[in-house]
């Protein structure tokens, strides 16, 4: 936006906000690490609202209401934080739990405070458990537990607000798409999903990958980088979307200087953009004919001198980008390979050194208003003929350039389209058909699946009765060409450059089972997963999906292997059941999805549990002591059932080391650590550190529990109510 339109907009939000008092943020049950707040912009963790935008950097603010994915969904909330800040955005707040509140994003007619939250800040995130009719918050009764799209109606955007997004399930599905879209009043876009979402903790997240593709050196528009981050986070299955008050919106580009459209919309059409991440699910496999054990697949990093660079630079052939491999001695975070990176053109590349994952975006084409325009002028005669067409020159491209990954076979072409329509009509059905009528096709996906071949023991050939195909799942078991709708604009890039928009794949190269010291791995049976899943859920999945539910039903289990997003370690594929899940919401059904527990408990992160801690209103002085479950207990000595007779993790009591922390897991705030004979049980002194919001008062203890020969961790957290200390005016008499 132009320095006019900001500074008329401070001058109306200051005039709106005059005299409001600043108020300190809440640090979460689940902090995952991450840089250090800035000092002088956060206090305990969040920045204060201010009511008004200060005409200089992007404003961001982030809530997180994971509930049951608390640890989850903080993670998806701090890593966009963080990373937008160290790329000079302003962090103005991050609320989770029990300080995230419905109504900052509720109108004020309503009694809501949207004006002094949402609409002080360019992007506002949100993460937490949703559905199309509302997004919830879990802990808190701010006014209510569930925004609604008449909570907001035509009122987000007529302060600083610009962008919306959601990571939470189906808030953007079909049924519900109009009353959304009236939300609108200046705001550009309301990102989120048709589908389900899934949360992560660490840089695996939608929040930390939209945030580093909205950002130097990357610099996508937001919905590009909405769309990326999604096909890069997400597992099989997903599809997300973007809701569009004007299609000029599509050019809003944060990292670049005038990169933003500077006027605000608020007329009664919009649009919506539609876009699939996902990937194939889990393959039926006879778990019978494994006989309890599964294959160790361990993968191979590569080179970096004879395979990773050489790879790289042609790569950087194939798409016409001008690269440089650099290597660095740390990586961003624990458990993390480096990822390169190179632009030019408007043509993005990035690989990770360790795996060879790649993903390539042509920005000025992909995703973008100009593509959008292209599309509407289209002709039926201009689109290729049929999908067959566009797996052909998706199938020569990969052929021709060495790029069709071992074990690849074809899944399904799909389009990412864009339709719109007034959202002013005679009833909701005619609203909600208005504003999905004239669905234009904008690009072919052309999706590939990862199937390893096994060979089982003791077969003497490949027989199809002595092979089985396991299917490989997860963010970074994609691959996929994006093929443009004419075959003339395939050829007028082919002239430039690649003859494709974007494609991502590499997978991670793997040994043949045998050819380790492990061959094998034995499994849990079907029971023991079914009780394991049914009784401790997140704590044992890889993906976590955040739905509203109160009950959930296994129908289905195969057999696959997990793979993780680029830039992340794996010493080897994750084998998983691949459960299918009905979740129930009052008894009625609202979701089916796909959960990955892994076949052995080895895989799985240590059990955290803060089991003994005060309940009782605090003083600040009083002495509490906190005790922890033991991590090297058998579920069934924890009090677990169903033949739960074994140990999250490694087992051994000298693996798991016991981390304490006040408020945040920062390495400043840690309090105690051990083993659980000297820090299974702690006294901690309740202090002046507290967390506060708008009169309310607590302070938060924290335990991490990792397993030091796996290198997993995971989080429990005490939160205790505070009587805060009440200070005196100091009074000089003359």
């Amino acid at each position: 936006m132009n320095g006019t339109h900001r500074a008329l907009r401070r001058l109306v939000l200051r005039t709106l906000t005059l005299g409001l008092v600043l108020m300190l943020v809440g640090i979460p049950a689940g902090l995952a690490e991450g840089p250090s707040p800035e000092p002088g912009r956060e206090i305990l963790g969040g920045a204060a609202p201010t009511g008004y935008d200060d005409g200089g950097s992007w404003e961001v603010g982030v809530h997180c209401s994971g509930g049951n994915l608390a640890a989850y969904a903080w993670s998806e909330g701090w890593y966009l934080y963080s990373k937008l800040r160290s790329r000079g955005w302003n962090g103005r707040y991050i609320y989770n739990d029990y300080w995230a509140w419905e109504e900052d994003f509720k109108r004020y007619a309503l009694g809501g405070k949207e004006y002094m939250y949402l609409d002080t800040v360019d992007l506002q995130f949100y993460v937490g458990h949703g559905g199309p009719g509302a997004f919830t918050f879990a802990n808190t009764y701010h006014d209510d537990k569930w925004l609604t799209p008449n909570d907001c109606y035509r009122s987000w955007g007529d302060g600083d607000n610009d962008w919306v997004a959601l990571t939470s399930c189906k808030v953007l599905a079909d049924s519900n798409l109009s009353a959304w879209a009236r939300c609108f009043k200046g705001t550009h876009l309301i990102l989120g999903f048709k589908t389900n979402a899934a949360a992560y903790l660490g840089t695996g997240t939608q929040g930390y990958r939209f945030a580093k593709y909205l950002t130097w050196p990357y610099n996508y528009r937001v919905a590009q980088a909405w769309y990326k981050a999604g096909d890069v986070s997400q597992p099989s299955g997903r599809i997300v979307r973007a809701l569009i008050n004007e299609l000029t919106y599509l050019n809003d580009r944060p990292g670049v200087p005038g990169g933003v459209t500077s006027w605000d919309s608020t007329d009664w059409d919009a649009w919506v953009q539609t876009h699939y991440c996902g990937s194939e699910p889990a393959r039926h496999v006879d778990v019978a004919a494994l006989d309890g054990q599964m294959p160790v697949y361990r993968t191979q990093p590569l080179d970096l001198e004879g395979e990773a660079i050489p790879l790289y630079n042609h790569l950087g052939d194939v798409f016409g980008v001008t690269v440089t491999p650099t290597t660095s001695l740390m990586a961003p975070v624990l458990n993390a390979t480096e990822v390169w990176h190179s632009q030019s053109d408007g043509r993005d590349l990035e690989m990770d050194s360790s795996g060879g994952l790649y993903a390539y975006t042509d920005l000025n084409n992909l995703w973008t208003y100009t593509q959008t325009l292209q599309a509407y002028s289209l002709q039926s005669g201009q689109l290729l003929r049929t999908a067959d067409d566009a797996r052909a020159t998706a199938d020569s491209f990969l052929t021709d350039n060495g790029l069709m990954s071992p074990g690849a076979q074809f899944y399904e072409v799909v389009t990412d389209t864009i339709s719109g329509g007034s959202l002013i009509t005679t009833t909701a059905a005619t609203m909600q058909a208005s504003l999905l009528q004239a669905e234009q096709p904008l690009v072919y996906q052309v999706i590939y699946s990862r199937i390893l071949t096994y060979t089982l023991p003791g077969s003497s050939s490949l027989s199809q009765a002595s092979t089985i195909e396991f299917s490989v799942v997860g963010p970074g078991s994609k691959q996929k060409v994006y093929v443009p709708l004419t075959s003339g604009q395939s050829a007028r890039l082919a002239q430039d450059g690649p003859s494709v928009l974007g494609a991502m794949g590499g997978w991670r190269r793997v040994q043949q089972p045998g050819t380790s010291l492990q061959a094998e791995v034995p499994m849990l049976t079907a029971g023991q997963v079914y009780a394991l899943y049914e009784q401790l859920g997140e704590r044992v999945t890889l993906n976590n999906i955040p739905i509203e539910a109160d009950a959930r039903e296994i129908l289905t289990h195969t057999v696959a292997y997990y793979e993780e997003a680029a830039g992340i370690s794996q010493d080897q594929l994750t084998p998983v059941y691949a459960l299918t899940v009905r979740f129930s919401q009052e008894g009625v059904e609202v979701a089916t999805d796909s959960a990955y527990v892994p076949v052995n408990e080895t895989y799985m992160r240590p059990y955290a549990e803060i089991e003994s801690a005060p309940s009782d209103r605090l003083a600040v002085g009083q002495e509490i002591t906190l005790t922890a479950s033991d991590a090297s207990k058998t579920l069934t000595e924890l009090g677990y059932t169903g033949a739960l007779t074994f140990t999250l993790g490694s087992g051994d009591p000298d693996d798991y080391l016991y981390l304490w922390y006040l408020n945040s897991v920062e390495d400043d705030n840690q309090i105690a650590s051990g083993v659980y004979a000297s820090a299974g049980t702690i006294t901690h002194t309740v202090s002046t550190d507290l967390v506060m919001r708008e009169g309310t008062a607590q302070q938060r203890v924290i335990l991490k529990v990792l397993d030091i020969s796996t290198n997993l961790s995971s989080l429990d957290a005490a939160t205790f109510a505070v009587v805060p200390p009440v200070y005196l005016p100091l009074i000089i008499k003359g």
